[in-house]
């Protein structure tokens, strides 16, 4: 039976998402090593926001779906600037 973040990876895949920027979190490590070794392309950053606004670039650049994936609590807080930011342009 697959894992969690397997069925994601699997997700991921399916739509075209080739990269996943992020600010590695440790509940976010299975995912990451599923989808390191599926050869997705990790770009790890320094600050939440910065995540969510290079995803949302990169989207805009290729016109293809981005993925963003940050920590819980404080993570999830400081990634709404680029959420915010997206859904505004």
């Amino acid at each position: 039976m697959a894992s969690g973040a397997e069925l994601f990876v699997d997700a991921c895949e399916q739509l075209g998402i080739d990269r996943i920027f992020t600010l590695v979190g440790d509940h976010l490590n299975e995912v990451l090593s599923v989808a390191a070794a599926r050869g997705l392309k990790i770009l790890d950053f320094r600050h939440d926001s910065g995540v969510t606004n290079a995803a949302d670039c990169w989207a805009r650049m290729t016109r293809k779906p981005a993925l963003s994936l940050v920590t819980g609590g404080p993570g999830h807080t400081n990634a709404l600037t680029g959420i915010a930011t997206a859904q505004l342009s």
